[in-house]
């Protein structure tokens, strides 16, 4: 009981922040969640694609609207991949990390959007969730 209150509080919590265009708050809705789902807000200057694919990026493959830097937009994200494409060009691992994204969040525009889909990791969060944040390895 007292767990669905606290998922429930923190739902009606990050509607609020999201209805009164504050900084994101990256609380999962419980219908999306998983035990290793992360919220991240864009943290490394980047405006960030919203893909199709980890490995065929061009504006063809895009399945949302860029997430914007300056809006605060953020993404949750369920694990993370090291298969994709290198948009840096430097041939490492981090280099080559997109997150497998289940939701975007546009505070500019106070929504959510549900789409499954992929995000530079290098660009969200300089590749942090995946480093150091507990993020899960997807496996493929």
């Amino acid at each position: 009981m007292k767990m669905q209150l606290t998922r429930r509080a923190a739902t009606i919590l990050a509607a609020a922040a999201l209805t009164a265009g504050t900084a994101v708050a990256v609380t999962p809705s419980t219908a999306f969640a998983s035990s290793s789902d992360q919220g991240i807000r864009l943290s490394t200057g980047h405006n960030v694609g919203v893909y199709g694919s980890d490995t065929n990026i061009n504006n063809g493959t895009k399945v949302a609207a860029d997430l914007i830097y300056a809006n605060h937009d953020g993404i949750e994200t369920d694990c993370y991949t090291v298969l994709g494409a290198d948009l840096l060009g430097t041939g490492s691992r981090d280099a080559k990390i997109w997150y497998h994204t289940i939701s975007e969040y546009y505070n500019t525009l106070g929504q959510t959007e549900h789409v499954y889909a992929w995000t530079y990791g290098a660009y969200v969060d300089g590749d942090y969730a995946a480093d150091h944040g507990g993020l899960q390895n997807c496996n493929y």
